[in-house]
């Protein structure tokens, strides 16, 4: 009995190893290429796979910055905060959502990155790297 549950968990764990399931099954975009800092950005997400995601609503995004020849985590501004929804992605559905860049940012390269579960209790995330874009003001 304990080797059977210790096997369930392991393949409970595993969650998006055995199922074949990677950040390429989510596809998450930007409405445009370029913006300025505090500019509303259009945000979608698209499931490829098979399988249902979890994952929090859009503006728990991380801002990352290109600089140094690597993507730099970019501290949101004292009091940035959102309310925390659950928002799970059905296999080929799509999700849109609006995010607001930080009115301080510099004039540079950025990207989102946002994580994504199979079982938000569970399993560990995946990270979606969204296109990069450029800010220019």
């Amino acid at each position: 009995m304990r080797l059977f549950l210790a096997a369930l968990s392991l393949i409970w764990f595993a969650g998006c190893g055995l199922l074949g399931l990677s950040s390429e099954s989510l596809i998450f975009r930007t409405d445009a290429e370029e913006y300025s800092a505090g500019e509303i950005v259009r945000l979608s997400m698209e499931n490829r796979s098979s399988h249902p995601f979890e994952m929090g609503n859009f503006c728990h995004a991380r801002v990352e910055r290109r600089g140094d020849d690597r993507w730099i985590r970019v501290t949101p501004p004292e009091g940035y905060g959102c309310t925390s929804e659950l928002v799970i992605l059905a296999p080929d559905e799509r999700l849109e959502m609006d995010f607001r860049l930080y009115d301080d940012l510099e004039p540079g390269r950025y990207r989102l990155v946002h994580s994504a579960y199979v079982d938000i209790a569970v399993t560990e995330p995946i990270s979606v790297v969204s296109n990069s874009f450029q800010v220019t003001s």
